[in-house]
């Protein structure tokens, strides 16, 4: 059978390597790494891993191809150590390895080099396809259950304590004038503080009905307003000191792409506060609180933040309910 596929052409070409019988096992490492890297559609599904995760069927439909043959390649590419893998609910989500244990400036040149080919546009369109579909449930989830949603989160993480943390992360920063915005508010606890250490603060939601949670705790608050907006369409100009984003990330169709629109609308020298949950294997939290991804590593983040182009952040970690952890960072955007 014939796969399609629209892999642009130009692909790398790794030097052949050839394993004779008494090979070290440090080097067969090397011969195989090269050999899962030398193939064209390999390379592509490298490419695309390097901004985000994706499941086996959502990768299908980028590449085209059919789900046999991807799951050969998928295979080959995490023996080599190219790709790490992990369950969120019931699917496996695939994402590039961060690092390798034997050749990690290999790992980091090969990267680099893929990241430099030419991408398809229509696979950039169906990305931003899967993207929208992944937004549309979370809006969904968000409008239909507001209400429930208090009683849930006090069940993973109490919000005026990761508040009053992540407010000392601003204060280290000496981050407190200006225009502030929040993502996502909540219940408004964070927002409440923020109206207390800057001129202006906007909080935005993409469900109406989230937005009226917060409204009845700020109230007629003078420098606060809140807005129906989804985050992903403002514009990239760089207008606030600080953006704040707690319990957020893990909602977002793409990590990533949330981080790099945080470095775009903040101002040189502000400031990214970001509070979530670690990584964890709880799973009742995604039919009862509308989770896509169960939590970051700490290195999924700073890998992210850094694509992004913040500087490596000032960090917090504490320890929740029920087993659950929340990290705190504070990324700075670079003054120049």
């Amino acid at each position: 059978m014939k796969l399609k596929s629209t892999t642009p052409k130009t692909a790398l070409k790794p030097a052949a390597i050839s394993a004779p019988a008494d090979i070290g096992s440090d080097a067969a490492q090397l011969v195989e790494l090269n050999r899962a890297a030398g193939d064209s559609l390999r390379q592509n599904i490298l490419q695309l891993l390097a901004r985000e995760s994706f499941a086996v069927l959502e990768l299908c439909r980028v590449l085209d191809v059919s789900q046999s043959a991807l799951s050969h390649h998928l295979k080959l590419l995490l023996s080599a150590g190219l790709l790490t893998r992990r369950r969120e609910g019931t699917s496996l989500f695939y994402r590039r390895a961060l690092h390798h244990e034997t050749h990690p400036d290999l790992l980091r040149g090969l990267f680099a080099s893929i990241d430099r080919l030419p991408a398809a546009s229509s696979q950039q369109q169906a990305i931003a396809s899967i993207h929208a579909e992944r937004r549309s449930r979370s809006q969904a989830f968000f409008s239909a259950n507001a209400e429930a949603l208090t009683e849930q989160s006090t069940l993973i993480s109490d919000p005026e304590t990761y508040a009053e943390a992540a407010d000392e992360l601003l204060r280290q920063a000496a981050c407190d004038h200006g225009h502030a915005l929040e993502v996502g508010p909540g219940e408004g606890q964070l927002l409440s503080l923020l109206a207390n250490r800057f001129e202006r603060v906007t909080g935005i939601d993409s469900a109406k009905a989230m937005l009226d949670r917060a409204e009845q705790r700020i109230g007629n608050t003078p420098n606060v307003r809140l807005q129906l907006r989804d985050f992903a369409e403002l514009p990239a100009r760089r207008v606030f000191d600080a953006v704040a984003a707690a319990m957020v990330l893990h909602h977002q169709p793409s990590p990533l792409a949330f981080l790099q629109q945080a470095f775009s609308v903040l101002r040189p020298g502000g400031v990214l506060i970001l509070v979530e949950l670690c990584r964890h294997d709880q799973e009742w939290v995604k039919t009862a609180c509308g989770d896509f991804w169960l939590g970051f590593e700490p290195d999924e983040l700073m890998h992210w933040g850094e694509r992004a182009g913040f500087d490596m952040p000032a960090s917090q970690y504490l320890t929740q309910n029920n087993g659950f952890q929340v990290q705190l960072h504070a990324f700075a955007k670079p003054l120049l």
